[in-house]
Parts: structure tokens; sequence; C-alpha cells
């Protein structure tokens, strides 16, 4: 819609109807001193911003907030839902840096309606502000530069059309549920065929009672079906589930002190893994939080409740915000899992992460066992390092980019696995690192990797390296095309793979694609040079109302694989 601007001349009605204007909008508008004792962000989700006031805090559905973090303006959003300690916001305008929680939020506008509109952020230069999307009626528009001043320094007067945008519908449950069926057709003398339908959830419901309780679950469930049951423990059928979270939380008001039971992965202490039992947090200042949780584990291959082991910890972590374009912070967490009055494994998890400007980041996460009780004979030292990753990414302008991965991970002994055999523990170390560089040129992004893994079993190193190029968006069928080479050598194998595929969205709601795999390798037992190749015809179609469909088909042929697959799943956003 063409703007149509008009610059009025500043007579007696002029400034009549900016006084009026100015008197409606509170004084933090101008961007003067922002209050300490305003609301203040609680949550982020994918879409919403969940704010820790609400109507008796003052706020309404529509208006308009400023987020702050110190002194820099993050974002600019609309408030869409209030209840009474609580509200969201959805954002309309977002800088370089995405809202956090710990956040300030100051009210920039009342709720929009015709003929007006609140004072917004400085003017990116003499056109101003940016209209809101979605708004197509007549509405008056006060300049107000440089930021601290008050009412005095208005500039200018412009008027254009707009109209208030409805208010989005909060719902009270989001989320994601897809349905997936796989059939494999084993061309094979082995004829192993297989059915595998799997329906994953995802929900959240983070506007329960008075908002401040919310609910999470998370989980897959699966049924394998085969037309024969083949080694001692893979039956002809069998249901593989697995809950990963299933929980009620609750956060006070003030965001002070919060709790969480259920089925919990402890959210600033990851690597504590997943436990059936409660963590409760409270936080110290804005910057740091402490927590504490315990419970039972589960077992890991199909999520059932276990009372046999007892699994707790404790952490505290450190998140003070950005202080001049730089970041640090931490996590460090003490967990431990008995089984009764018996030491099943005890370990320190430790978090960090620090980045520099908007170019330089580097993240790193660790586990060291502590080795007590039966498990000093058992171990070399002390403390033992059983998980090290560690990352770093530099990103330049022009779509520059590079960053290192290195890792390293062992198998960690526990109670029931104390007497297994040290040569299946040293099998199953893994170290390794890979180099990555990426640079847009023209309408391609290209990318060069190098690397090298090794295990503990010995062998020697197996290098790799990797070649991609992708395009996207040429033409007006938005066709894209994408090649990537990859290769290793190891002391057994060598060998090279070639992904080519193409893309196409000829319509808004539909794309295609077509992908030929090719896999050549030789074996140094015995020197022969074997292929494998798979051709993927893909298509999905947005249906509407959040559902989309998709289908799959893979053919398999060559040395080693002669089957027929095929993929259907139906993805439903709630």
């Amino acid at each position: 819609m063409p703007r149509a601007t008009k610059r009025a001349v500043l007579g007696p009605a002029t400034l009549a109807a900016a006084a009026w204007l100015m008197a409606a909008v509170p004084a933090d508008a101008g961007g003067g001193d922002r209050r300490d004792d305003g609301p203040v962000v609680r949550y982020v989700s994918a879409g919403h911003v969940y704010l820790d006031a609400g109507a008796d805090g003052g706020l309404a559905a529509g208006d308009t907030v400023e987020i702050y973090r110190k002194d820099l303006s993050i974002a600019t959003a609309v408030i869409d839902y209030v209840s009474r300690h609580s509200s969201t916001c959805v954002p309309i305008r977002r800088s370089d840096h995405a809202p956090e929680k710990g956040d300030t939020v100051i009210v920039v506008g009342p709720r929009a309606r015709r003929g007006t509109r609140p004072l917004s952020p400085p003017p990116a230069g003499p056109s101003g502000p940016p209209l809101p999307p979605g708004y197509d009626g007549p509405m008056v528009v006060t300049h107000v530069w440089p930021k601290h001043q008050d009412a005095r320094s208005v500039r200018s007067v412009e008027t254009f059309d707009i109209e208030p945008r409805p208010v989005p519908r909060v719902r009270l449950i989001e989320g994601v549920v897809s349905l997936e069926w796989i059939h494999i057709d084993d061309r094979t003398v082995a004829g192993l065929d297989l059915d595998r339908p799997t329906a994953r959830i995802r929900l959240a419901a983070p506007h329960l009672l008075d908002d401040s309780y919310a609910f999470e679950m998370r989980g897959r469930f699966r049924r394998i079906d085969r037309s024969r049951s083949y080694g001692s423990g893979t039956h002809s059928s069998e249901w593989r589930n697995r809950l990963y979270t299933l929980s009620l939380s609750r956060t006070t008001r003030e965001n002070t002190f919060r709790w969480k039971a259920g089925r919990i992965v402890p959210d600033r202490a990851g690597g504590a893994g997943t436990l059936d039992g409660v963590l409760v947090e409270t936080g110290i200042g804005r910057a740091i939080r402490t927590g504490a949780f315990a419970g039972t584990l589960p077992t890991w291959r199909d999520s059932d409740p276990r009372t046999a082991v007892q699994k707790g910890g404790v952490y505290i972590d450190y998140r003070p915000g950005d202080v001049n374009g730089r970041r640090l912070d931490g996590t460090v967490a003490a967990v431990g899992e008995y089984r009764g009055n018996t030491t099943s494994r005890e370990y320190l998890y430790l978090r960090s992460a620090a980045r520099f400007g908007r170019r330089f980041r580097v993240e790193e996460s660790a586990i060291v066992d502590v080795n007590r009780s039966w498990r000093k004979d058992v171990a070399p030292s002390r403390l033992s390092l059983s998980r090290l990753y560690l990352t770093g990414r530099f990103r330049g302008s022009n779509g520059f980019e590079a960053s290192f991965t290195g890792y390293s991970r062992k198998r960690y002994r526990t109670y029931e696995s104390r007497s297994t055999a040290d040569s299946l523990f040293d099998g199953a170390a893994r170290a390794g690192g890979k180099l990555r560089i990426g640079a847009r040129l023209l309408r391609f992004h290209v990318s060069l990797e190098g690397g090298a893994r090794e295990r503990g079993s010995g062998g020697g190193p197996v290098w790799t390296w990797s070649a991609a190029a992708r395009s996207t968006a040429v033409g007006t069928a938005a066709f894209g095309a994408s090649l990537r080479v990859t290769g290793y050598s190891g002391a057994l194998s060598s060998g090279v793979r070639t992904t080519l595929r193409l893309s196409a969205s000829p319509a808004p709601r539909a794309d295609l694609s077509l992908g030929w795999t090719g896999s050549f390798y030789t074996l140094d037992i015995d020197g022969k040079s074997r292929s494998d190749h798979t051709l993927i015809p893909a298509a999905s179609l947005d249906l509407g109302k959040g559902v989309r469909a998709g289908a799959i088909y893979e053919r398999h042929w060559g040395d080693d694989r002669n089957e027929n697959r095929v993929i259907i799943d139906i993805d439903r956003k709630i």
C-alpha cells in the first residue's frame, strides 16, 4: 500500500494536535530514563515473549512495548494476551539481539486506535520509522529525536492511513503432533521387510490457571513389525516408546522461585540428563540461578519408570547478559546416581560460553567423573574426563563463517557395569575434530570441511573431508540445487560419497525434490571396489490450518543393498 504522506505546517491546530498526542503517551515513549520496577521478560518461545506483569500492572491487550537489555533496545512488541499477573506479546520489530529472559520492558504507547499511534524509538532517517505491518487507517505520527528529549523536541507531524491489526488469539495448548509410517521392502535373500508406524508429540500449555503454571509433554511412540524375528533379542513385533518430558511447572510472579515436577530435564543443567522427580530453583539477582533436583532414573531404552536407581544434584547458573557487546556465562552442576546405599555414579557437569561481539563465539561442555568407593579400583585417577565438546565459531561479512568442533567421549562405569572388561570401554572411546569454512559466492553458498576421528581401540585415525555448494530461489518456481561430496580414508577402508539434490516450489504450498546419492568405497581386506546408489523423489504439501503432509520414496541398489523404502508423514501444528 503506498504511503500517502503530507507534511503539515506547524500552525496552532497542528501544535495542539501534537500536544494532545504527547499527553496521551507515557513519558517513557520518548526514550527517557527507563523504569527499574517495570515488567520483565519471563520466558521466550518461538513466536511469543512472556512478561511477568499483566492487568494488575496496568497492561492491556494492544499495548505497544519496548524490550531493553541494559540501555540497548532489543525489540518492539504488541501485547496480545493479558491475565492478572502475566501477559504475552508478539514482536513486530527485532534487532540483532533476540529477547531473552530478564530483559526489561517499557510501555511506549496505549492500545492502537484510529487517529493515534504511540511514539516510536528514534527514526532511522528523515523518512521516520516504518509502519507496523497490517495497518491501513489514518493516523498521526509524531517524530521525536534525539532520543533523550521531551515533548518539546517535536520536529514534524505526518499523517498515514492506518487501521489496528486484530489481536492474535492465544492458544491454551501449542505444539506439534506428527504421524509417520515407514515401509521397507527388502529385495535381498534375507527378506527382512519392515513396517514402522511412529507418532511424535511435542505439546506445551504455558497459560494454565493464573498463567504461572505450565505443562509440557514430549515423546515418541513407535511400533515395529518385521517379516520375521532374527537374533536372540529381536522379535517380529515390538513397541519402542520413549517419553522424554512430561512435567508441570510453576513460576512466581517475580520470577524469583520456580518448581518443576514429573519427567524432567534440568533446564540449566542439561548434562544431568533425564529423571522422574522434582526440581526447585531460585534466583540471586538477575544473573544467577541456583537449583536442586532429585528423583529416580528411568531406563534409557524405553523410558520406563525405574525406582531402583535414585538421582539427584545441585547446580548454579550464571548468565549476566551482554556487556558492551560481550557475554560470558556458565553452569556448574554436581550430580549423583545411587542404587540404595551404593554409589552408582557421581560426576560434575561444566558448561561455559563466551561471545565477543556479533562475530566470535566459543562454547564448551564437559562431564568429569568423580571416582569414589568401588570406582577407585576401576579408574586410573580420582577424577576422569568422560565427555568434552569444544566449539568455536567466527562469522564475518558477506556470508563468510569458520568453525571448529572438537570432542572426546569415553564410556563411564556404573554400578551395573562395574565388572565389564576394560577392552569394551576402551573400544567405545571416541575423539576427533572438524574444521569448517563457508562463504557466499553470488547465488551459491559453498563450504569446505576437514577433520579426523579415532577410536580408542586403535587402528589409526580416520580422515574425512567434504565440499558442498548450495543455491536457492532461482527463477519463478523457487528452484534450488545442492551438491555435496564427502570422502574418508582409514586403516580398513576408504571411499567417496556424492549427493545431488534438486528442489522446486511450483506452488506457494507445495515443495518437490529429487535426490541421488552414490557411495563408492574399497575395503583394504580384499582390495575390491564396491558401490551403492539411492534415488530419492519427495514431495510435501501444506494443507492449511497447520497441517502439512509429505511423502518420500527411496530406491536403494548396489553391492550391499537392494530395497525399496516408502516414508509418509503428516504434521499438525496446534
